[in-house]
């Protein structure tokens, strides 16, 4: 009893040092990760100020009242014609596993577009996936295999601007890489996924029933997605609408009356393709504007126009997805199941 009393005791200071290293360093994580984000905002709003204060707000509010607004009127409606597009393509994905009715796909997409505006692009797809599942009557493999089909090809032509773009201007070594770093994982994600369908019976035995079953069903989904007659017209869905998107970028800087060949939009629609692939930023509400503005000053187009640029893309971006959530809530009233596919 006494020998076990005095192990205890000699345990005991050391038992109280490793736990107290412990707390240390659990007390100790969060508190520097809070310390490092409370400085990167910190730093972000003192920039942003500093922005605010030495703009030409005085020189940009006079390009906003000259713009010229028929042109901007085309912009938008570059902008909105995406919507009907986007649904046409989801529908067209999803078509070997559900038939969705043109109305629920609606609602899917806007509340998709929607996230992506206001969350960020990885909660666009998030929103987006689960809008299949719930709303569209998808099973949660069918949803995941249309919108890793849709985010391969959105990926795809997120590389083809950003080729464009290097075919046309000399560019920074950062977007360089960044276009290498894209095709490379583009390529990547590709060759496993032909290898999930090709493996998919082992990975169901090494992964468990649970696990492998759900892996299998999503890998079976997929293979149906992954024929010629789906990719095809989905990938040129995609590229008209990227080109539309070039096309609004474009009549924007004409509103303005910036000289130049679409070559700029190319470029400014690159940046924003690169700034997109931040999944934890709101991509739409300020990085966006910020990619536009750098993108055209370091062209060398006057700061009062270059601000004038990036404050109509965002405001052609706010606009635009207000409008798809009223036509989303239109069709809220429509049966929102799918029928599947014989």
């Amino acid at each position: 009893m006494l020998r076990g009393h005095r192990d205890t005791a000699r345990q005991g200071p050391v038992a109280h040092a490793v736990t107290g290293g412990a707390t240390a360093r659990r007390w100790a994580g969060p508190s520097w990760r809070r310390l490092l984000t409370g400085a990167v905002v910190v730093s972000v709003l003192v920039l942003l100020v500093l922005a605010i204060a030495l703009s030409p707000w005085e020189q940009v509010t006079i390009a906003l009242a000259a713009a010229n607004w028929g042109v901007l009127a085309l912009a938008l409606a570059a902008s909105l014609v995406v919507y009907p597009l986007w649904v046409w393509q989801w529908r067209h994905i999803a078509a070997p596993l559900r038939i969705v009715r043109w109305p629920v796909m609606a609602q899917v997409v806007a509340l998709s577009i929607g996230a992506r505006f206001t969350i960020s692009g990885l909660g666009g797809v998030a929103s987006g996936g689960a809008a299949l599942h719930t709303h569209a009557g998808l099973t949660a493999a069918e949803a995941a295999s249309v919108m890793t089909v849709d985010q391969i090809l959105a990926g795809g032509t997120k590389l083809l601007v950003l080729v464009l773009a290097l075919a046309m201007a000399p560019v920074p070594a950062p977007v360089r890489n960044a276009s290498l770093v894209l095709g490379a994982a583009l390529g990547v994600a590709c060759l496993l996924l032909a290898g999930l369908g090709r493996f998919r019976r082992a990975l169901r035995s090494a992964l468990g029933a649970r696990l492998g079953a759900a892996v299998a069903r999503f890998a079976g989904d997929l293979g149906r997605l992954g024929s010629v007659r789906v990719v095809l017209p989905a990938a040129l869905l995609a590229v008209l609408k990227k080109g539309l998107e070039i096309a609004s970028a474009y009549a924007i800087q004409r509103a303005l009356g910036i000289d130049g060949t679409p070559a700029l939009a190319i470029l400014a629609v690159a940046s924003v393709s690169l700034v997109s692939l931040l999944p934890l930023a709101p991509v739409h509400l300020g990085p966006q504007a910020l990619a536009v503005f750098t993108t055209y000053a370091a062209l060398g187009t006057p700061a009062a126009e270059a601000i004038s640029v990036a404050v109509l893309h965002q405001a052609m971006m706010l606009v635009s997805t207000l409008i798809i959530g009223a036509a989303g809530l239109a069709v809220a009233t429509c049966p929102a199941r799918a029928k599947t596919t014989p």
